[in-house]
């Protein structure tokens, strides 16, 4: 019986086929579109929604006229995330993340194995305050001292094939003097994420440095952070 239905709905359908291909053509094209529009919706809604405190945490930007010409800039001083917590009350916790331009990292134990990589450098509150999963290492003081890195698990597996390398080390390009030490492997984070970071060297490593610590003094206006 259900066969024979079959056949009447063929017989039916190829008897008429300009209605047949209109009709399936709307539908194909309805599903697509509804799909599409879930899909992009889906990414929207949950955007960097994998940290749990995603409603407490704000990104500073400023605001400013150049040339007579307004502008956004997605960055700010130094200064101003060391000095909110003091003079702003509801400023729980600040951390502050810049951007280094790219360089060539490499492990040092393969020298001839390279990849050009964002320079990426934080403090110790990054981890505090973002909720990035870790595959290994400890997120309270992965950043906390000089000379130290954490990457994610693509960076590990293309530098040494595997992620279980806390205490081997790292050199940038643009610092070959410094070589530093992994103390943290992160998880890979969504795609639809603020952050596209492979690697976060702690801001401490320059925070030794007296020139970089009186520059940093009096940086209000830079918008490097």
């Amino acid at each position: 019986m259900i066969k024979n239905y079959f056949k009447i709905a063929w017989r039916s359908l190829w008897k008429n086929k300009l209605y047949t291909t209109l009709n399936v053509a709307g539908l194909t094209f309805g599903i697509s579109c509804f799909l599409l529009i879930g899909l992009y919706l889906f990414d929207e809604v949950t955007f960097d929604e994998q940290h749990s405190r995603a409603d407490r945490i704000y990104r500073v930007i400023e605001h400013k006229t150049v040339n007579g010409e307004a502008t956004t800039i997605a960055g700010a001083g130094y200064r101003l995330a060391e000095d909110s917590k003091k003079t702003i009350g509801e400023v729980e916790n600040t951390t502050h993340l810049q951007r280094m331009g790219r360089a060539n990292i490499l492990a040092q134990e393969n020298p001839t194995n390279f990849f050009q990589e964002t320079v990426t450098v934080a403090d110790e509150n990054f981890l505090q305050i973002f909720d990035f999963p870790m595959v290994s290492g400890d997120k309270r003081t992965a950043l906390q001292e000089p000379n130290t890195i954490i990457i994610n698990e693509d960076l590990a597996k293309r530098l040494f094939n595997k992620t279980d390398v806390i205490g081997k080390t790292l050199q940038f390009s643009f610092i070959e003097s410094i070589p530093l030490k992994i103390t943290g492997v992160l998880k890979n984070h969504p795609r639809n994420s603020s952050f596209n970071f492979s690697s976060v060297m702690s801001d401490a490593t320059f925070t030794g440095d007296s020139l970089n610590r009186a520059v940093r003094a009096r940086d209000w206006l830079s918008n490097n952070y």
